[in-house]
């Protein structure tokens, strides 16, 4: 995502995120879907500011999810 960001590749940005949110609603992880839906309106309606800061949630709400799934095996 970081990386389509400094290419602002909005349409990529999107369809990663939208399978990024299929994978959560695998995971039923609500706080992973709800950034994906956010980062998935941000890039159809273009903005690239918000969708910077969208991603950094994003990635910080994988890194939590990650923890909480390694804590528990």
């Amino acid at each position: 995502l970081e990386h389509l960001m400094l290419d602002n590749d909005l349409e990529k940005i999107g369809n990663l995120s939208h399978k990024i949110k299929g994978g959560a609603q695998l995971a039923d992880a609500a706080d992973l879907i709800e950034a994906c839906v956010q980062l998935e309106s941000l890039t159809y309606q273009g903005d690239i500011e918000a969708c910077a800061g969208q991603i950094k949630t994003l990635i910080n709400t994988m890194q939590a999810l990650e923890q909480r799934l390694l804590s528990a095996l």
